[in-house]
């Protein structure tokens, strides 16, 4: 993307820069703020720049490539990087309908990995482990998908986050957790899989959409060597929005997030851990 050097006033191609970036027109001799030329809210970067860490952020550099390929400071790149995981964090469908795929999987890495002063506290696997458990709706009409954090897989918890993103008379696949079964009270054709008796898909009916999403998701959080809870649903609303918008060109993604940053910049609210 070329940075526009036109007057807002006079269309005249050629201007200069004047005191504190701004611009001055050659032919008119107006001048015009760097908010013209800035255009994300809270930082001082232009589009040119803006689409290279943008692009290198798509390409899941490290902060540090990022420095040395946009020619950054490490702590205005990290800036830079963070608030582009918080606006593709927010840019996910309001509701689904048709046929959806839901189920909840825990996150946290190898039990053997974690630090002593957690691996004395123990834990086990499936219910009652330590890891965080985050439960997830899959469009299949839309190819999409949703990911929210929770604090246990029990059905007060699950129910509603059905009730909340997928619209009634929908269809809902699930796996044989019994309190999936309360959902025809609500308006939502169910039917399930009993992974437990070794039934992974009848038919049309099973989750495997959703389950090779965790797949996907858990290899690239192991790919960055653990990340904090505080920053975990970043870092899972980067992977979802990689999945949700991953038959987009590159231009296009680029393009996308250009948009939502022109409107939030650095003012997007903070996510809370659900």
């Amino acid at each position: 993307m070329r940075i526009s050097r036109r007057c807002p006033s006079c269309g005249h191609p050629h201007s200069w820069v004047v005191r504190r970036d701004h611009r001055k027109c050659r032919k008119c001799r107006k001048e015009w703020p760097p908010k013209t030329r800035y255009p994300v809210p809270g930082f001082r970067s232009d589009i040119r720049q803006w689409s290279r860490i943008i692009s290198a952020f798509l390409s899941e550099r490290s902060v540090e490539a990022v420095t040395k390929e946009c020619s950054l400071a490490k702590d205005t790149a990290w800036r830079h990087v963070r608030v582009i995981r918080r606006v593709v964090t927010e840019d996910v469908p309001v509701s689904f309908s048709g046929t959806c795929e839901a189920d909840a999987t825990f996150v946290g890495g190898a039990f053997s990995n974690k630090h002593i002063h957690i691996r004395k506290r123990g834990s086990k696997k499936g219910r009652g482990t330590r890891k965080q458990a985050i439960f997830g709706v899959l469009c299949r009409e839309m190819n999409m998908v949703r990911v929210l954090l929770d604090s246990k897989e029990e059905r007060k918890v699950v129910i509603p986050i059905i009730k909340d993103l997928v619209t009634k008379g929908s269809t809902v696949f699930t796996d044989g957790l019994v309190g999936y079964r309360i959902l025809p009270r609500y308006g939502y054709r169910h039917e399930w899989v009993d992974r437990m008796a070794g039934e992974y898909v009848r038919g049309e009916v099973h989750t495997q959409g959703l389950v090779g999403f965790w797949g996907q998701l858990k290899n690239r959080l192991a790919m960055r060597g653990g990340v904090r809870k505080k920053y975990l649903p970043y870092f899972i609303g980067e992977q979802v929005w990689r999945y949700n918008f991953r038959n987009r060109s590159r231009e296009k993604q680029i393009e996308r997030i250009l948009e939502i940053l022109k409107q939030f910049g650095g003012k997007s609210k903070e996510i809370p851990l659900k």
